[in-house]
């Protein structure tokens, strides 16, 4: 029969991997000095020559080919901190009102070994304790010891967030031994 309508495994595959709708999460297979290596966007709209329009952490805009873009799993991502110290992790939020989000992983620390986090990922919650905002967050991770679980997940962007300095609040976790 005639198979000019179907694609091959390998075309699917490709496809698959390739494919960033509207809203969907992705990386730039690329970087330069606007979009650092490992920075997520999302897609805000299909152009009609084929390349998608991207927002990117930063608030910066960009039109780029679908095969240049890689689809970021945005799964909820649970991390567990058992080593006393820093855990690695800067957290800032607009206001005492919104998310906590990831705005820097020192490399060398207990986030750095965790590959699936990423700069401007969201604080879900600690230990299973739903975190809303800035203020719920930073009261339940001072008061948790080790072991401690975060789970974080990317939010709808909308306005820029984590990267506008002024008006933020900041905090970088250690934990001291006895």
């Amino acid at each position: 029969g005639d198979t000019s309508d179907w694609i091959a495994a390998t075309d699917l595959k490709r496809f698959t991997a390739n494919y960033s709708g509207v809203g969907d999460f992705v990386r730039w297979i690329k970087s330069d000095d606007d979009i650092p290596e490992g920075t997520v966007g999302q897609v805000e709209s299909l152009r009609p020559n084929g390349r998608r329009r991207v927002r990117w952490r930063t608030g910066r805009k960009f039109n780029h080919k679908m095969s240049e873009l890689r689809a970021f799993d945005n799964r909820l991502v649970d991390v567990t901190f058992t080593q006393a110290g820093t855990l690695g992790l800067s957290i800032k939020s607009k206001s005492a009102e919104n998310k906590a989000e990831i705005v820097g992983i020192k490399p060398g620390t207990q986030a750095a070994s965790f590959s699936e986090l990423a700069v401007g990922m969201a604080l879900q919650s600690v230990d299973g304790h739903p975190t809303d905002t800035y203020r719920q967050a930073m009261a339940l991770l001072k008061a948790a010891g080790r072991p401690v679980t975060l789970s974080f997940k990317f939010e709808a962007f909308g306005e820029p967030t984590a990267t506008t300095p002024k008006g933020f609040f900041e905090s970088t976790f250690t934990k001291l031994e006895p």
